[in-house]
């Protein structure tokens, strides 16, 4: 497949022969990609769509598999959905490349860009925005008022190892300020909302989070009248990520990545979206994602000064 460079360009030639709401986006791989079919004829082939769990693995599959019908219905194939319990699990059917497609982080993409060939098409949009980033937040009750508090503190950083914006990117930060990993009692939480909810309930003194887990609903429904406050927000970086395996032609991930975008342009494609929590699908390139290689690099160094 030769999408690696995921060079986004707004093409005149697709505005004329591409007579959908999804007007005016192409992917060109270096080779040139092919304008899609508009009239997609079924396939008996099926895609399996795997989704990061997030959340919890139920409430994935029902606020995605929409997306996965509206798919389906646009490429002419069946677009089966998939979760799993837990971040390591979901990890090892990246690296088996079990996904056809495949929502999940920054580091999961990175990664899988480099030793499994998934090449990036698209980007969240939620709460408005096409970023985020890493926050520690604690309750607004807590002693704990800036970063350089952490120190024999307790932090549940949520999704677990992988998790690029919730746990690596604010250890990162941690000891950037100076806070050695033995400082402080760290650990793991299922998902990113679990984290939050162990903060609340005062499991742990803080968690690390992306910012935009303290929109959820899940969370800020159930703060019964508390608020938390953000003791560190990290420097921006692209919003998730969504990839094609190697496996897909071009031809068949442009068709993807325009079916997909085609949720931006009508009402009821926005309703599937805000049911996913998404504002918009946008263009991504690989290229944004090397903010996230940097403090991925940072990650290990401290990490290997730490053995």
């Amino acid at each position: 497949m030769t999408i690696k460079k995921n060079k986004i360009i707004i093409s005149s030639i697709v505005i004329i022969l591409i007579v959908a709401p999804i007007i005016g986006y192409v992917v060109e791989s270096n080779n040139g990609f092919k304008i899609p079919n508009s009239t997609p004829i079924f396939s008996d082939r099926k895609l399996v769509m795997g989704i990061f769990p997030r959340r919890n693995s139920v409430k994935t599959i029902r606020m995605f598999k929409p997306i996965a019908k509206h798919l389906s219905k646009h490429i002419g194939m069946n677009v089966e959905i998939e979760t799993e319990k837990d971040f390591s699990t979901f990890w090892n059917n990246v690296k088996l490349k079990k996904y056809d497609i495949v929502h999940y982080n920054q580091l999961h993409y990175i990664l899988s860009n480099k030793a499994q060939g998934y090449s990036i098409i698209l980007k969240n949009h939620e709460f408005g925005s096409a970023y985020l980033r890493p926050i520690i937040a604690v309750r607004e009750d807590s002693e704990i008022k800036t970063i350089n508090d952490l120190k024999n503190k307790t932090i549940h950083f949520g999704g677990g190892r992988l998790a690029m914006v919730s746990h690596v990117a604010n250890r990162v930060a941690i000891r950037e300020h100076g806070i050695d990993d033995n400082d402080y009692n760290w650990s793991y939480a299922k998902n990113p909302p679990a984290a939050a909810h162990s903060a609340f309930n005062l499991t742990a003194d803080a968690a690390g989070l992306g910012n935009a887990v303290l929109l959820f609903p899940e969370i800020k429904n159930s703060l019964h009248n508390h608020k938390f406050l953000t003791v560190y927000s990290g420097p921006k970086m692209p919003h998730l990520p969504w990839a094609v395996s190697d496996k897909i032609s071009d031809d068949l991930a442009i068709k993807i990545q325009f079916a997909l975008m085609s949720l931006n342009e009508s009402d009821e494609g926005v309703k599937i979206l805000g049911n996913a929590s998404l504002t918009n699908l946008a263009v991504a390139t690989d290229k944004e994602y090397d903010v996230v290689r940097e403090i991925y690099q940072k990650y290990k160094k401290y990490n290997k000064l730490n053995k």
